[in-house]
Parts: C-alpha cells; structure tokens; sequence
C-alpha cells in the first residue's frame, strides 16, 4: 500500500508557522519588536518599503500585496522583466534577497518546539502524526502484514516534518539527486530554509538537521519550547560535495506560476514527486487548499497520476470549506466516489489519518 502525504502552510499553523495571507503580519510584529540582527531587520524593512511603493505603483491593478506568496511572485515578476518600480536590477535581487530573510527569520522565530526532559522533541501535531504512523508500521511486523510506504510533498519551507520523522528515527532523503533511491522520500515542492545552492559546483546542498538538532538540551531551561534557527546557526557551513562556500541565502522557491526558472536544480525533487503520485494508492492532503494561484501543482498532479494504478481514497483534511472545493474540482470523475472530505485542522484530525493508514483497501 503506497500512500503519498500533501502538506501544506495550514499543517504548520498549529506549531506556529503562519498561513499565506497573515505572514507579513507575523513578520511586521517581529519587525517591529526588534527580534532579529540589525542586518535582518533592514532586509524586513526593505520588503516593507517595497509594499508601500507597490501600492502607488500597481494603482490600475488589483494585487493583493498582504499575501507573501503574491508579493513573492511580484518580485519574480520583477526580476524577470527588470522592471520593479524604480529598482536597478541589482535592486531587484536585492530586495528578493531580503523577502527570503523575511520569510526564513518569520518561520525560525514562529515555528515552536516543544521542550520535555531535556530534549527537543518535534512541533505538535507533526510529532503525534508520524507516531501514528510508527505504531501502525510495528502492528504491522508483529501480525506479519507488508508495512505500509510511505512518501510526503510539502510545500513548506520549515522543518517541522523534517525533525518529527529524524526524531523518530524514520529515515528520509530528499531526492535532490535523480539517482538518490530513499525508504521514505520527503519532496519539497519549495525548497526549504535548510536548502542552500553551492556557489562552486551549483548544487543544492542541505544543511543536515540531525547534526546540528538531533540533541538532547543539556541545562534545564524556563521555556516550553524551543526556536531553531536553522538558517541564522549555519550560514557559513560549506558543501557537503566539494567544501566550497554555500550561497548567502537559502533555495527557496516562489509558491506561485514562476517555478520553471528554478527547474534545473529542482527537477528531480518535482519528478520523484510525479512517480510518487503515479503509484499511490491513497493520496491524504492536509492544510494545503490549492490556490487557484497554484496551477504548478494542477499539472503536477494530472500528468503525475496518469498511471494504471487505482486511487483507493483521496483524503482531504482542511478547516476551510474552501479548501474541500478547490480538490472537489480538482479530481476527476473516476476518483469521485473515492474522495473523503474532514473539515477539521490537523491536530483534530490524527486519528482519522490513522484509521485511514491501517484500512489495507
């Protein structure tokens, strides 16, 4: 039984992370309580100058510029046509540079792990999902059954998924590589803010979070939980490949239309997750509600499930009614009968995702 996980920002919302269309709100209350380094907080300032100078500049049209991903997708825009308001093209990448900071210092400082017994243990509900699924892989050897396959897409930035299945001890590879075979592949649509590009042989390199996080906390602490600052703790880590200097920021992609410029470096991550889907027997979404900005993901998924196999069940979980409609008008007519929809949030939902795992049809 091959079951593919879609995730999106809403199953990061209850660790903390941000949806789309309130992460400049998080980012400006960090912005203006000072959190971050003299140096992140001009790149902050930047994007929020650029906001205000879009809001003159895009008069005739109709731009939703306190959403990230549009800002995000503007930005692209820009760049590709050189044409940012009164920005120089070294501007343009200049302030793209900084919506990247924005968006990495606005997860690093949101996204919550909780401390117990010295340890850092992973964001809820993602630590209580992959014990579910660890349980149901042990029921599974002791009465003798195949163990379920597993394999994820996000289109998450963060690492919450990332440190639940390293914690428990769930093996993953990202598939950066066309030839990396994995027991479980964990596919980054977006990349993340532990991605970083070599700037020697131009390879996508990941900072490895079992070397830097994996560790128990060694001094009792006042706080519930702990902040990791993937990005900020590592910037001067070199390529796993050749040791060469990394990038000066992180590879992540646009969560809009503007994904093909990204295409030589990705490509194998968004293949592995086409063949993924093409051998799912069960596909389970979860926080994700397909913007109608995200038509990437409508092509991923037509061309990708043009397989022989059979969808036995297309799980949406989602607390947005919207959400529900967009995949409703998504599948097709074959699938129909086989879509369940729970409009709950993740957290609310664990145990109907486990239930689902175990059913063998």
């Amino acid at each position: 039984m091959k079951i593919v996980f879609i995730f999106g920002a809403g199953a990061s919302r209850e660790a903390g992370g941000p949806l789309m269309n309130d992460f400049l709100e998080k980012a400006d209350a960090i912005f203006h309580q000072k959190l971050v380094s003299t140096e992140d907080l001009k790149a902050f300032e930047e994007v929020f100058k650029l906001i205000s100078d879009l809001r003159t500049v895009f008069q005739k049209s109709n731009l939703n510029l306190d959403n990230i991903e549009s800002l995000f997708g503007i930005i692209e825009m820009g760049k590709m046509l050189e044409k940012l308001g009164d920005r120089s093209p070294e501007g343009i990448e200049g302030v793209k540079k900084s919506i990247i900071t924005l968006i990495v210092k606005t997860l690093e400082l949101n996204i919550k792990f909780p401390i117990f017994d010295k340890a850092i243990l992973p964001p809820e509900p993602y630590g209580e999902f992959v014990e579910g699924l660890v349980r149901i892989n042990k029921e599974a050897q002791l009465n003798n059954r195949p163990e379920p396959q597993y394999s994820f897409i996000t289109f998450n930035y963060d690492v919450a998924l990332d440190y639940a299945l390293l914690r428990h001890s769930l093996a993953f590879k990202y598939c950066l590589d066309k030839d990396e075979e994995a027991h479980i592949p964990l596919l980054k649509l977006h990349g993340s803010i532990n991605w970083d590009i070599c700037q020697d042989c131009s390879k996508i390199t990941p900072i490895l979070i079992d070397k830097h996080y994996n560790l128990p906390i060694t001094t009792a602490s006042q706080l519930s939980f702990s902040l990791f600052p993937i990005w900020s703790d590592n910037r001067n880590v070199k390529c796993y490949s050749c040791r060469k200097n990394l990038d000066d920021y992180p590879f992540v992609v646009p969560p809009t239309w503007n994904k093909t410029d990204y295409h030589q470096l990705i490509i194998p991550v968004w293949k592995r997750a086409a063949e993924e889907l093409a051998e799912a027997d069960k596909i389970i979404v979860v926080g994700y509600s397909l913007p109608e900005t995200d038509a990437f993901f409508k092509y991923l998924f037509a061309l990708g499930t043009d397989s022989p196999t059979r969808i036995k069940r297309f799980m949406v979980i989602d607390p947005s009614s919207k959400a529900l409609e967009n995949f409703q008008n998504l599948i097709g007519r074959g699938i129909e009968n086989k879509f369940i929809q729970k409009q709950l949030p993740f957290k609310a939902a664990t145990g109907n995702i486990a239930s689902e795992v175990r059913k063998q049809s």
